[in-house]
């Protein structure tokens, strides 16, 4: 379902997965549905992941001493993300 509401999923088949099909033969079709129904096997195992973790890591997420643990987790990772950008896009002299 949320693939079939994000516009951004109908460009990926038509820029990606077009790549992929042998335009000289008479399966076209065959292969259009042999590729959406992998890339959909994907995203669904991915998106059931995703819920699965959330569901496990609720309990964490919900005491109070453990979401101040996070955020300043997270804040220390935004800081390393930003002096990773510093540090790659100096121009050396």
């Amino acid at each position: 379902m949320t693939n079939l509401l994000n516009p951004k999923a109908g460009l990926f088949y038509l820029a990606v997965l077009s790549a992929f099909l042998d335009p000289g033969t008479d399966a076209i079709l065959s292969q259009t549905l042999i590729l959406v129904a992998a890339y959909v096997a994907v995203a669904t195992i991915i998106h059931a992941g995703i819920v699965i973790f959330a569901s496990t890591a609720r309990g964490a997420l919900e005491r109070k001493g453990s979401i101040d643990v996070i955020r300043k987790g997270l804040a220390l990772g935004l800081v390393g993300v930003a002096l990773w950008f510093l540090w790659s896009s100096a121009k050396p002299e």
